[in-house]
């Protein structure tokens, strides 16, 4: 009886003592997390005006203004073999595209791919490494938002491990809420790829 009391006693005075470093450890988490982010938002990729990186493909992911049309503009100037645009509606046909995009350009009949199976950014890195794989790349460009490539290298850089990658960012002026969500999307990518 006198020992169980024993235990309950210490085990009260260990929760006091956890309880009260609660606070200071969430703060630091706080801290660790903001300090995080500053650094995100600062060392997004900057598009380099005088890269002019060639690539076997391009990958295009789709979801923001600006990525297609950025990415016929690479194809155009044959920094690419073909091009695949991936994460296209399934619903949209291949013409509606087309007339939306650049109905006169004469790349659609050679050079473009639709890759319609990827839902997420984890879905472009596995419709883009079988695309790669069929087209026997060794190395493709990547074209996204700026503040979504970190997280996009990294799926990508999971799918195609033997494949070189180069970051194209198409500059978006995203706000603080986007991009406080793709930080923490790109901090969940990255703990998953490092742990598994």
């Amino acid at each position: 009886m006198v020992f169980s009391m024993r235990r309950r006693s210490a085990f009260r005075t260990g929760a006091k003592a956890v309880l009260k470093r609660l606070p200071r450890a969430f703060l630091a988490l706080i801290f660790i997390w903001l300090g995080g982010l500053v650094w995100f938002a600062g060392t997004l990729p900057q598009p380099d005006k005088e890269a002019d990186a060639t690539a076997d493909g391009i990958v295009v992911l789709t979801g923001g203004q600006g990525r297609i049309s950025a990415g016929l503009a690479v194809l155009a100037a044959r920094r690419g073999g073909r091009l695949l645009i991936s994460g296209v509606n399934q619903e949209l046909a291949n013409d509606t595209i087309r007339q939306a995009i650049d109905a006169d350009n004469p790349l659609f009949d050679c050079c473009i791919d639709f890759g319609r199976e990827a839902l997420n950014t984890r879905g472009n890195a596995t419709e883009s490494a079988a695309w790669a794989e069929t087209n026997g790349f060794q190395s493709l460009l990547v074209i996204t938002t700026d503040y979504h490539m970190p997280r996009s290298l990294i799926e990508f850089q999971q799918a195609m491990p033997g494949i070189r990658l180069y970051a194209e960012p198409v500059p978006e002026d995203a706000g603080l809420w986007p991009l406080i969500r793709e930080y923490n999307k790109y901090l969940i990518s990255l703990l998953r790829v490092r742990l598994f």
